[in-house]
C-alpha cells in the first residue's frame, strides 16, 4: 500500500451573506494511506487501526491535482512515528 500526499481542489460553500466574488474553491493537502483508487475517485484513509482503514475521503478525480507516493509499505504498524 502507499503514504501519499494527495493535493485537490475543495469546494467551498457559502450560507451567509457573501458576495459570490469571495467564495472560491479552496487546495488541500492532505495524507493519508490510498486504499482504492478506480477512474471515478481516489479513497484516502489517514488512520489505520487494529488492521483496518478509518477516517476514509473519497476525493473525485476530476479534482486532484497531484498524488506524491511518499512510501509504500506492507505494514502501516511500521511507519515510522515522526519526532515530536
Amino acid at each position: 500500500m502507499i503514504f501519499a500526499q494527495v493535493t485537490w481542489i475543495d469546494t467551498v460553500d457559502s450560507s451567509g451573506w457573501d458576495k459570490p466574488e469571495d467564495v472560491e474553491v479552496m487546495t488541500v493537502e492532505q495524507w493519508g494511506f490510498i486504499v482504492s483508487e478506480d477512474n471515478l475517485q481516489l479513497k484516502l484513509a489517514d488512520t489505520w487501526s487494529d488492521g483496518d482503514f478509518f477516517g476514509v475521503t473519497a476525493i473525485p478525480k476530476g479534482c486532484i491535482r497531484k498524488i506524491q507516493h511518499v512510501v509504500a509499505v506492507n505494514d502501516p504498524s511500521q511507519l515510522p512515528v515522526p519526532p515530536e
